[in-house]
């Protein structure tokens, strides 16, 4: 088997990962597969340390080890994903528990890697994930010997003698022994994101290192060198110890050469994406039957909205109405949950599909195009985003470009069956570049990429590209240039205290704070920015006037922050004692400039990397332009009058076109309607102002305009389609939320906030409502994931009777380098 790594151009370890971890070792449940070792003698049976890198695959069943010691059935010791998908450590004696600890978070994000690390140092044991200690939902902790370094088996991937299979990815695993150690000798933080590290301490008698690599598996029985350079006798079908111990774990037989794959926490590649995908899925989330009812499709956990991309797919069973393709990221929030799904190539704007006789079928327009396809066909699929192409391969052989004009959402890899039938299920294997024996039905051929990346059945087309983030261009904000999205957009918690308050931990001096009181449920939303400057107060729950608060309020924006003075009357809205807050905050152009980019000349704050700016101006009645200082047009702007007692504005193209007057209200929750008074045209300079629209054009009014675009990695303004149900859409962002704000466009709805601070955790269940003054609501329950978010609420806004959403959301890590969460 040829595997071939990222190196040089487009690879991602370089100037950022100073340790790379080039393979992983993937663990299929419904092959029973783990690891095994029986030490020769007992160690420490208190003291130790357990590390890994894990990215999970199916998450459909009970529980999940990831590694245990097993004498019988009453004494045991595991790490292991519950049926919830918290992780949970525990050790029991003669049937009883020792040690429980559970954490009250969730963890079923696929599409990325976690770090996971478990101490134990006698009585004290806790658990990292990404280098963060979790908080546990259930603690008990004890001083008596577990199992873990006991002459009894040692399982990687399962539980004792048989059952509980681990389902997915692992690399770089190490037990320690007899030493508690703590995240920092695994893994670092970087830019805001936990990345590996090499660890360079001892192992102990018992201890191991498995990297799960190539070199490091026997399956001859011959000698190996370990890395102190000398022969090992290394067990036939085993995986040496890298550390040099001799420690080894002997391979089931379900555990095959061609389950080493280049997937890796330095390199993550694309794979199907569960939660937005039908029918059931396995080998690693690179294998797919489709459900044979209703509109069954499978969609990529990887999009993008320029470059070449390359990928394939083995048609294991056709079903006689197979679809390949490609599929926008707004019709991918059809597929989940109750919804009816999507029938690719039939619906969208950007769904293009071959079908299995040769036509093919674009938006819903059948027209012939190739040749047909059958079971053990494989078809590559070249998508061209540079020039509005799509070409389908089969077997090698390219069927002829599909001219097509993207509309510039992210475009993934999917595929649909439209038997509607339970007999006649198709199945699909995808290789996006990580694996062309497609687990193990095909004789790897080791084809790279135009980037010397990746593992290929056919070669991929001059000029395109793997599926993996080394490969994915740097986003607008990089952390590999020591950039991070919190450097513009973070959310700062804080509790009032009756006196002046330093607000700190913002990370820059804010242009732009938006404070709630958390706990009152009588406060209205506070807007503060720097252009009109401090002690003058907008609330987005009413359409009052600005107030100019005088001597309390918003004293000054600082280099880390902000500071709050009070009064005694006034202190309730954003700083009394016994009262949380929280404050969004996001940096603009600092002080601001003139910009006669417009007929109307304005003051502005921008700042064109984040795609931001705030704009202050004088008002005509007349229809003219006003400069907003971005590099592009925005997509979405929130107007107020600052004098008059009138509505907040929302404009933009995404809920209805804004040239055609659709608007919403801020501080309300009506659903998105036409208004001839608000054509407005929102441009690459300037925005057009409508001489009737007084909300924002008002004669001799000042107003102020906070104007967004997406930036990709960092921002992304767009829509989504809700199924009312707990299994709900996906919405692929191509980054890891930090804050979302979502509106009904055709449904009266709340403006619902929520963000990664409150609580931090999956679920994310704490909303607050812009156009409210309620006190948080806490059941709003949404997964931020790696590359989006899932919402997991039934009957509730933001995923009600179908209707249309918006959303402005913000990343916390770029897709291209993201922790799973």
């Amino acid at each position: 088997m040829s595997l071939i790594k990222a190196q040089g151009a487009g690879d991602a370890s370089t100037g950022f990962y100073d340790f790379t971890i080039d393979q992983s070792l993937r663990f299929e449940d419904g092959d029973s597969a783990y690891l095994s070792r029986t030490p020769s003698s007992a160690t420490n049976r208190t003291t130790w340390t357990w590390s890994v890198w894990i990215k999970r695959g199916n998450l459909s069943y009970s529980s999940a080890n990831m590694f245990g010691a097993y004498y019988d059935a009453d004494d045991f010791e595991y790490v292991r994903f519950d049926s919830d998908d918290c992780i949970r450590y525990t050790y029991y004696v003669t049937g009883s528990v020792q040690n429980l600890l559970k954490t009250s978070a969730s963890f079923r994000d696929t599409s990325a890697w976690y770090h996971i690390l478990v101490q134990r140092d006698g009585s004290s044991s806790e658990i990292y994930v990404n280098g963060v200690q979790q908080d546990l939902q259930t603690e008990t902790r004890a001083s008596t010997n577990g199992y873990f370094n006991h002459t009894v088996a040692h399982n990687i991937g399962r539980f004792g003698g048989s059952g509980q299979h681990f389902d997915g990815y692992m690399a770089e695993m190490h037990f320690v022994d007899g030493t508690s150690l703590d995240p920092t000798s695994f893994g670092e933080t970087k830019a805001g994101i936990w990345i590996p590290k090499n660890y360079t301490g001892s192992h102990g008698t018992n201890g191991f290192r498995l990297t799960f690599d190539s070199t490091h598996l026997n399956t001859s029985g011959s000698d190996i060198t370990d890395p102190n350079g000398s022969a090992t006798d290394l067990p036939n079908n085993s995986f040496s110890d890298a550390s040099g111990s001799g420690n080894h774990f002997e391979k089931s037989t379900n555990v095959a050469s061609t389950d080493i794959v280049l997937d890796s926490p330095t390199n993550n590649w694309c794979t199907i994406n569960p939660v937005s995908s039908r029918g059931t899925q396995s080998e690693g989330n690179l294998k797919t039957v489709t459900e044979g009812s209703g509109y069954s499709s499978t969609v990529g956990s990887m999009g993008h909205t320029s470059g070449k991309w390359y990928w394939e797919v083995n048609v294991n069973t056709s079903s006689t109405a197979d679809c390949i393709g490609v599929v926008d990221d707004t019709l991918d929030s059809l597929n989940s949950g109750s919804a009816v799904g999507f029938l690719l190539g039939n619906d969208g704007v950007d769904s293009i599909c071959y079908y299995t006789n040769g036509s093919r079928y674009l938006n819903g327009v059948n027209a012939a195009y190739g040749a047909s396809y059958t079971t053990g066909d494989i078809i590559g699929v070249a998508l061209n985003l540079d020039d509005n192409e799509l070409t389908f391969y089969k077997n090698g052989a390219s069927q002829g470009a599909i001219s097509h004009t993207f509309s510039g959402n992210h475009i993934l890899p999917a595929v649909s069956d439209a038997t509607n039938s339970s007999s006649a299920q198709a199945t699909f294997t995808f290789n996006f570049g990580q694996d062309s024996s497609f687990a193990g039905t095909e004789t790897a051929q080791g084809n790279a990429d135009s980037n010397g990346v990746g593992d290929f059945y056919y070669s991929p087309p001059s000029g395109f590209l793997a599926l993996c983030t080394a490969n994915l261009p740097d986003p607008g904000i990089d952390p590999a240039q020591d950039e991070e999205p919190a450097d513009h957009f973070n959310t700062v918690l804080y509790a009032g205290n009756n006196s002046t308050n330093n607000i700190t931990g913002v990370g820059f001096q804010p242009d732009f704070v938006w404070l709630k009181n958390r706990s009152s449920g009588s406060t209205a939303h506070r807007l503060y920015d720097s252009v009109r400057g401090p002690h003058k107060a907008l609330f987005s729950t009413v359409s009052n006037a600005e107030f100019d608060e005088s001597s309390w309020g918003l004293d000054s924006f600082d280099s880390d922050g902000f500071t709050l003075l009070h009064d005694n009357t006034n202190k309730l809205y954003f700083n009394q004692t016994g009262q949380n807050y929280v404050a969004w905050n996001w940096l603009a152009g600092g002080s601001a400039s003139s910009n006669s980019d417009g007929s109307i000349t304005s003051s502005v704050s921008a700042n064109t990397k984040a795609g931001f700016s705030i704009v202050s101006y004088t008002g005509t009645a007349s229809a003219d332009t006003v400069g907003h200082g971005l590099s592009q047009a925005p997509e979405l702007v929130i107007w107020k009058d600052r004098e008059t007692a009138v509505n907040w504005l929302v404009q933009g193209d995404i809920m209805g076109a804004a040239a055609s007057g659709y608007i919403m209200l801020l501080n309300n929750t009506g659903s998105s309607y036409a208004n001839s008074n608000f054509n407005t045209t929102l441009g690459a300079s300037t925005i057009t102002l409508d001489a009737g629209g007084t909300n924002y054009n008002g004669s001799g009014k000042d107003t102020i305009a906070y104007c967004f675009h997406s930036v990709d990695g960092y921002s992304k303004i767009g829509s989504y389609f809700a199924t009312s149900s707990s299994d709900g859409p996906f919405v692929y962002l191509g980054f890891r939320p930090a804050f979302i704000f979502i509106k009904g466009i055709n449904r009266s709805t709340h403006w619902i906030m929520q963000d990664n601070r409150r609580p931090g955790y999956n679920q994310t269940s704490i909303a607050l409502f812009s156009n409210l003054s309620n006190a948080e609501s806490t059941d709003r329950h949404v997964d931020f994931l790696s590359n989006g978010f899932k919402l997991r609420l039934t009957a509730l806004d933001p995923n009600t009777n179908t209707a249309e959403y918006i959303y402005l959301a913000f990343a916390e890590q770029p897709f291209k380098y993201s922790n799973a969460r």
